[in-house]
């Protein structure tokens, strides 16, 4: 898994590339909060585009993502969803607490 963090006008962006699961998912999270600490943004978009596989971790990084920026009183959003990835957010109602935005409907 590979995770590209940017920040720009208010906005961080991590990229996430290859499989989210529970081999990597601390990883991932610790590069989330540590672009959120340092850059205090007003959105955090999660860009899974090239993120084929996901499990249960990727929910929980989600979530906990989410919570970070309530803290911070801004908004989350995920977006570029594959299809692999669609049906386990799907499945865990995710679209209720968070934007997300499958790669089919940006198109």
């Amino acid at each position: 898994m590979s995770i590209e963090v940017s920040y720009e006008c208010g906005r961080l962006r991590a990229a996430f590339g290859g499989d989210l699961d529970h081999h990597n998912a601390r990883a991932a999270m610790d590069a989330i909060k540590r672009g959120i600490d340092e850059n205090l943004p007003a959105v955090l978009e999660l860009d899974l585009k090239d993120v084929v596989f996901a499990d249960s971790s990727a929910f929980a990084i989600l979530v906990r993502a989410k919570k970070l920026m309530d803290e911070l009183e801004g908004r989350t959003e995920v977006v570029n969803v594959q299809s692999q990835p669609m049906k386990l957010l799907n499945a865990a109602k995710i679209g209720k607490l968070l934007e997300v935005t499958s790669l089919k409907e940006k198109r």
